[in-house]
C-alpha cells in the first residue's frame, strides 16, 4: 500500500527510500541468476558424471561377464598337481585328466609356491612338456608366489568362485572372503569336513556332476 505524504519533504524521502530498494533489487537479480545458472550446472554436470561412470562400470561388468562366462576356480598347484623335489618339479600321479576336464567347465587359475626363479622355469617347462597349457590351462593364468601369505593375498585379488588348496592355513585365511573353499588332503582323514577331498580327480567328479546338472559342460 503506498505510503501518504504529509509534505513534500517526507515523500522525497520515501521516494529516495524507494528507489534505493529498486536499486538494490536490480544489483541482485544478475547475482541470483547467475547463482542459478551455477547451481544448475553443478548438477547436471554431477548427475552427468555419475551417469557416465555407471555405464563405464556396467559395460566393465559386460565384459568381464562375456570373458568369464563360466565359473572361475582357482587352484594350488603344490602337493595337488605337482611336488618339488629339490628344484625339480614332478607331476603327481591321475591328475592331468582332472586337471584338463576341470579346464573344460571352469575359467582355471593355477597358483604355485617357489623358492627361487630356477623352480619357476622348472614348472613352466614342465607344464608344457605334459601339453596341459595345449588342452585347455592358459599360460597366463599360471601364478607364482614366495609365501602361503602371499598366495592367500593373490588369491583374494583374483576373487574366485572356488579355490582349491591342500595348506589349512591358507584355507583359514580366506575364510569369509571367498565363497568356496575346498581343501585336498593326502590322505583319507578329512575331520568332518565336507569342502574336503582325497585328491584333485575326487573333487574333480563332484564339479563335473554339478556342471552336469547346471548345463555348464
Amino acid at each position: 500500500m503506498p505510503k501518504k505524504c504529509t509534505n513534500g519533504q517526507d515523500c522525497r524521502k520515501y521516494k529516495s527510500y524507494e528507489n534505493g530498494e529498486d536499486h538494490n533489487a536490480s544489483i541482485l537479480q544478475p547475482i541470483l541468476l547467475v547463482g542459478m545458472i551455477i547451481t544448475f550446472y553443478v548438477i547436471f554436470f554431477r548427475m552427468f558424471k555419475r551417469r557416465f561412470i555407471d555405464n563405464n562400470e556396467f559395460g566393465r561388468k559386460t565384459t568381464n561377464k562375456s570373458e568369464y562366462s563360466r565359473p572361475i576356480i582357482s587352484l594350488c598347484l603344490n602337493d595337488i598337481v605337482l611336488k618339488m623335489i629339490g628344484n625339480n618339479a614332478h607331476i603327481i600321479e591321475n591328475v592331468i585328466e582332472p586337471l584338463i576336464k576341470l579346464c573344460s567347465i571352469s575359467e582355471v587359475f593355477v597358483v604355485a609356491q617357489v623358492s627361487n626363479d630356477t623352480q619357476e622355469t622348472n614348472i613352466i617347462n614342465l607344464l608344457k612338456k605334459t601339453g596341459l597349457f595345449d588342452k585347455g590351462l592358459k599360460e597366463h593364468r599360471l601364478m607364482f608366489c614366495s609365501t602361503s601369505n602371499g598366495r592367500a593375498s593373490m588369491i583374494r585379488q583374483l576373487r574366485p568362485l572356488t579355490h582349491v588348496d591342500n595348506d589349512e592355513t591358507v584355507i583359514k585365511t580366506l575364510t569369509g572372503k571367498i565363497p568356496n573353499l575346498v581343501q585336498i588332503y593326502g590322505n583319507t582323514n578329512t575331520g568332518g569336513n565336507s569342502n574336503a577331498f582325497t585328491s584333485l580327480q575326487a573333487f574333480t567328479q563332484v564339479i563335473c556332476a554339478v556342471a552336469t546338472v547346471e548345463g555348464i559342460n
